[in-house]
């Protein structure tokens, strides 16, 4: 891509911004975000080889007029006790639009990315899944995923049509389309939240927190309040902080937060984040947080913040105000009251992929599965339906034009960012301002530096797979705050260096200082 690329990607910024947001935030908020499981008919890696046969049935069967059974996999929380018959409402749906049906597994918070790599790794059947920046280039890399470019016109033409071509463009790897991108706001904004509960009993004012020494204040003083084995700070290990890197663009390299641009620097210069001050100083806070009992002694062991733990004071999440209320529903509270934003507004080539859908390279329904991801960006109602539950269940109309909604809290455990556009979404009874509040955060959003650049990884899989192990080692403890950064920081990037992370972070600003020179 050249400079003139990264124009066309804010124009495209600037035009989901008047159009688009969420209706439920990205990130964690205890105990929203925290649970995990698997669907009764999740396929499993022993049971690659039947689904395969089975999947193999269907496509002869559908010859003879059965309905074939689409298997998409997506990331959420626990599943409601009629999780399989309200999808198979909502399959009487599809199956009467364009003739599928939807089989959607949800893989829990704290095991999705294991799951999925173990789902890809070992070839186990399926036909969509859900991926982001963080898996989409590797999945790509590993064959796992089909090549769509020229089946979008032809199998889904609306799906094509409705998706703007430069957001096409930043789904591209080597010129190539792999992903139905969601249509939807570009930009991310982080926020910080406590339960207005102990917000009133302790006369705290969030307005004034900005920083982890901020925060700090707050934890100390409920934690002070309420005794020894309350933990003002839940964590798990699949995500103890989230939000923790958002000051850098990680370019995506392959290698989380451990390399990236700082987003306020011009220079473009790529750094390993561990040995920057602010970052080094984050590690300080969570570390003294885990030490003095502000945050759970078992952060760093636990897929889930569950039984027995205050998993609801501290709201850690990306969005904007008015999705607080879908997080503290999430959450069993009454109310979140939040900081101002702790990072953004802020563009990057990695929040535009924010939220992917791929196909599978072994899908024996291609254009099938084109065509539901057709129907979830195009058909306003199954869209409602996917994003709360079925009607009369998950949400109900509240006018007779079907542009507002209640929302019934049925614990629905399918995430709606991670579905469709949120441009054919009704609006919710009690955040109507949300819109509004979205585009306001977009039109203010400043731009990385390195907005349009997406790291080529090809050649460095092995290195890089080498560097992710050894990081992968600390960093669960260093987050949580169970390890001494002064201790372990050092240590960890002595092993780091010791396999190339230098030689990582050359090839990166190679790549930077090319792209930003054509």
């Amino acid at each position: 891509m050249k400079t003139k690329r990264v124009s066309k990607l804010l124009a495209l910024c600037l035009t989901v911004a008047m159009l688009a947001g969420l209706l439920a935030g990205c990130g964690n908020s205890g105990s929203s975000s925290s649970s995990s499981s698997s669907s009764s008919s999740s396929p499993s890696s022993e049971a690659a080889p039947a689904e395969e046969s089975k999947a193999d049935t269907e496509q002869a069967s559908a010859g003879s007029g059965e309905v074939p059974t689409l298997i998409w996999w997506v990331i959420g929380g626990t599943e409601p006790d009629n999780w399989d018959e309200m999808i198979s409402t909502i399959s009487d749906y599809t199956e009467e639009k364009i003739g599928v049906r939807i089989d959607v597994n949800v893989a829990g918070w704290g095991e999705a990315g294991d799951r999925f790599n173990t789902i890809v790794n070992t070839g186990e059947y399926f036909d969509l899944m859900f991926v982001d920046g963080g898996n989409y280039n590797k999945y790509v890399t590993l064959g796992a995923v089909a090549d769509i470019t020229d089946l979008l016109p032809s199998a889904s033409p609306e799906l094509w049509s409705f998706i703007p071509e430069d957001l096409w463009d930043a789904v591209r790897v080597k010129g190539q389309i792999y992903a139905v991108p969601t249509y939807k706001d570009s930009s991310m904004t982080q926020y910080w939240g406590i339960d207005k509960m102990y917000v009133d009993k302790y006369n705290l004012d969030m307005s004034s927190v900005t920083t982890f020494a901020d925060l700090d204040k707050v934890f100390r003083t409920i934690k002070e309040g309420e005794g020894a084995s309350f933990y003002p700070h839940m964590a798990m290990r699949s995500d103890p902080w989230n939000g923790f890197f958002n000051n850098y663009d990680n370019l995506g390299s392959g290698l989380g937060g451990l390399i990236g641009v700082d987003v306020h620097d011009d220079s473009r210069t790529v750094v390993c984040t561990f040995e920057q001050d602010d970052i080094l100083e984050q590690l300080d806070y969570v570390h003294a947080w885990y030490v003095d009992g502000i945050t759970n002694p078992d952060a760093n062991v636990i897929d889930e913040t569950g039984s027995g733990h205050t998993n609801a004071t501290f709201l850690n999440a990306q969005g904007w105000p008015a999705a607080a209320k879908g997080w503290a529903t999430n959450a069993k509270i009454d109310e979140y009251v939040l900081t101002p934003p702790i990072n953004g507004p802020l563009y990057t080539t990695s929040t535009i992929q924010g939220s992917l859908n791929i196909v599978s390279a072994n899908s024996k329904y291609k254009e099938e599965a084109l065509k539901v991801l057709q129907l979830m960006n195009t058909d306003p109602y199954f869209r409602t339906m996917c994003a709360k539950g079925p009607e009369g269940v998950g949400f109900e109309y509240v006018d007779d034009e079907h542009t507002t909604i209640k929302v019934n809290d049925i614990g629905w455990a399918w995430p709606s960012y991670q579905q469709g556009t949120f441009f054919i979404l009704p609006d919710e009874e009690g955040a109507e301002s949300q819109w509004d509040e979205v585009r306001a955060q977009n039109e203010s959003a400043m731009s990385s530096p390195c907005l349009g650049f997406m790291m080529d990884t090809e050649g460095l899989e092995d290195l890089q797979a080498s560097l992710n192990t050894a990081y992968g080692k600390y960093t669960t403890d260093l987050l949580s705050g169970a390890s001494d950064p002064k201790e372990v920081v050092p240590k960890m990037l002595e092993e780091l260096r010791s396999l190339g992370l230098d030689d990582y972070i050359a090839t990166a600003q190679e790549q930077v200082n090319a792209f930003f020179a054509e």
